[in-house]
């Protein structure tokens, strides 16, 4: 108990001297100013309106200035709201212009960015050479905008202000790391699950994760609220279409571009003024989605059968997630006591944990809609279809073991009808069950377990063959390459140059990192590659932004150490599966960020089986433990960063976005 008041003693005082002391370090810099709302000057750009706000009339020329300061100044309010034509707040970014005693001209000071009544955002401190003779605001917005000023003060007082969500989350954080920490008494405790604290512990931290992962599903209403995009109902229109019993969709509009020489051709449809419908496949004149079709089976089919209405995509990733994080667990379980049994209960929570967020829930919960659902179902039947496998493996003379068999053999088929690219996980057939199958001994305990495992691949396998042999005439075409996208699928081939790129931006570019919100800014490749490939802007490569990943580096020198063949299997193929994905990714579809779930969750595989060996030879193991947290918190933080950017928060949901930045003010 005293130990646990010493702690509770600590995260309180952490918080109590950041919340009331960094994050208010303005309010204390600036109590003691004494501001005044000077006279401004519009700039020729800006109309005064009847109801005291200023109409853009020419965006060059609008701006504020403020002449004849002739005195020191340190903080300033900019309460300057910006509307569009309708009426919204939109975000206003401000140049910020001085002439001081070090510059007898403008100078330009720095970049603003403020949003309605997020009051935080409208203080800012400046940084002059001596006093200062007059200052200059230059709007960044479009003709026919409004702007309102609502308060412009010099030398202005920063209200003290304490944020209690702020201060509960930088106490769970400080919770977590107190408890995970080097020298934790939860890395003193074996792992045994079957014991009720851990169970409280575990169950506890899912829901926690739970939580976190449904605020960042529903964060952005974009996604949630009747999403703007047609191809983003390609599902519903799908389970439609098969209760009527066909394979393509019902769309009438397809005579003049069937009439195109290359329907595929972008700049072709642009220039004939064809319409389309949008990363849908199209072949011999109709519409066809070839994302799997497993989502529409298991969600959106039965939905529209009771309901009669369109199922919310964003509670499929919801459902999704959730199967994903209680997945990461049972997985990372029945991984250490299969080969690992003496890892200590505070180290399986940080594997869990890490597996659970690292492999695409913060980023891609961000984002829930159509081109996610199919990734993060695949990911989910991953998790569990290798943790059935795990299981059978240890439980192989028991009775139950041919139902685990068969239940990872369906899961891990079901990845074929979500996103083909998964069933590489397939492999780990041979480390994990392998051995047990290949002995010489022969009977019927073994014939039932081979047929578990090929009953569900040859049904699953027969099913979605049939179906692709209803819509494209082979068993073997999913559609992928008749897409109307940005570019012709048909004739995209597979080049071996782009592989360098991709295994480039997939895993070493480097982060661009800042001091200011949100602190990861996405990176920009320069490539000399002379030919069309598919890309984003990534913000980093997964060995630098998901560093845990780098321990697979280390396998080379404990390879002579692991005299478990299954372990080193299992390593090679989590690694080699996790390459080869990356390859065909970036050959056959593009470098997106969202591909990176594909392959990621195999190389945390091979990476952990490298630290749990590490940690199993008993040595530097607060260096690991360190190396775990360090690499948790960090994951987190980058994939907050890079999900809010790749949901486009700030466009959708400014008001959100701006809040969120408030809290780092």
């Amino acid at each position: 108990m005293g130990m646990k008041c010493k702690i509770l003693a600590k995260i309180f005082i952490i918080v109590a001297v950041l919340e009331l002391i960094v994050f208010n370090y303005d309010a204390f810099s600036s109590y003691a100013e004494k501001g005044y709302s000077p006279g401004y000057i519009p700039g020729t750009g800006l109309e005064l309106c009847e109801d005291g706000r200023y109409l853009v009339v020419d965006e060059e020329k609008a701006s504020l200035e403020i002449p004849e300061i002739n005195h020191a100044l340190d903080y300033i309010r900019l309460d300057i709201r910006r509307y569009d034509s309708a009426g919204d707040f939109q975000p206003l970014t401000m140049d910020l212009y001085l002439a001081d005693e070090g510059h007898y001209s403008y100078y330009h000071q720095g970049t603003v960015t403020s949003y309605g009544e997020v009051e935080e955002l409208s203080y800012h401190r400046l940084h002059p050479y001596g006093e200062v003779e007059k200052l200059k605001v230059k709007f960044s917005v479009s003709k026919g905008q409004y702007l309102e000023v609502a308060a412009l003060e010099l030398n202005a007082t920063v209200p003290f202000q304490i944020r209690p969500l702020r201060v509960g989350i930088m106490a769970l954080m400080l919770t977590m790391i107190f408890a995970l920490k080097p020298g934790s008494s939860l890395h003193k405790l074996p792992l045994k699950l079957w014991e009720k604290k851990q169970r409280y512990v575990v169950t506890g931290i899912l829901f926690g994760n739970f939580i976190l992962m449904l605020l960042l599903v529903t964060i952005n209403p974009a996604f949630c609220e009747s999403p703007r995009w047609d191809h983003h109902y390609q599902y519903h229109r799908l389970a439609e279409s098969l209760l009527q019993g066909r394979t393509w969709l019902d769309y009438s509009d397809v005579e003049a571009l069937s009439n195109l020489e290359n329907p595929y051709d972008i700049q072709l449809r642009r220039d004939n003024g064809v319409s389309e419908h949008w990363d849908t496949t199209f072949f011999e004149g109709k519409y066809y989605v070839y994302f799997g079709v497993v989502p529409v089976l298991l969600f959106y089919l039965p939905h529209l059968v009771l309901t009669g209405e369109a199922f919310p995509t964003w509670i499929g990733i919801a459902i999704s997630m959730t199967a994903i994080l209680t997945g990461a667990f049972y997985l990372m379980y029945q991984l250490i006591k299969r080969w690992f049994p003496r890892t200590s209960f505070g180290h399986y929570l940080l594997f869990a944990l890490l597996l659970a967020n690292g492999t695409g829930l913060v980023t891609l919960s961000m984002r829930p809609d159509f081109y996610t659902l199919p990734i993060v179902l695949a990911l989910a039947f991953s998790f569990w279809g290798v943790g059935f496998w795990l299981k059978a493996s240890r439980d192989w003379e028991e009775r139950c073991c041919t139902m685990y068999v068969a239940a990872g053999a369906l899961c891990l088929a079901l990845t074929a009808g979500c996103r083909p690219q998964f069933l590489v996980g397939s492999f780990l057939f041979f480390p994990l069950l392998g051995g047990f199958f290949f002995q010489k001994n022969r009977g019927s305990k073994k014939v039932k377990r081979f047929l578990a495992v090929v009953i569900p691949y040859g049904v699953v396998a027969v099913l979605l063959m049939i179906y692709n042999g209803a819509r494209f005439g082979s068993p073997f075409d999913f559609g992928a390459s008749y897409n109307i996208t940005t570019n012709d699928m048909t004739h995209r081939g597979f080049y071996l140059g782009r592989i360098g790129e991709g295994i480039f931006q997939y895993l070493f570019q480097l982060p661009v990192l800042t001091t200011g919100f949100p602190f990861v800014r996405e990176t920009y490749l320069t490539s000399e590659y002379l030919g069309q490939t598919i890309r984003e802007n990534f913000f980093g490569g997964l060995l630098l932004s998901h560093f845990v990943l780098c321990a697979n580096f280390a396998y080379a020198s404990l390879r002579g150490r692991i005299k478990n063949k299954e372990i080193r299997l299992f390593w090679g193929l989590s690694v080699g599966g996790a390459l080869l994905i990356l390859a065909a990714d970036t050959a056959m579809a593009g470098i997106l960020v969202r591909y990176m779930t594909d392959f990621s969750w195999l190389l945390f595989l091979g990476a952990f089986v490298v630290l749990l060996q590490m940690l199993a030879e008993g040595k530097a193991q607060g260096g690991i433990t360190l190396f775990l947290l360090a690499g948790l918190l960090c994951m987190l933080a980058f994939d907050l960063s890079m999900g809010m950017q790749l949901t486009e928060l700030r466009s959708f949901d400014p008001e959100k976005y701006f809040e969120i930045q408030a809290f780092f003010k």
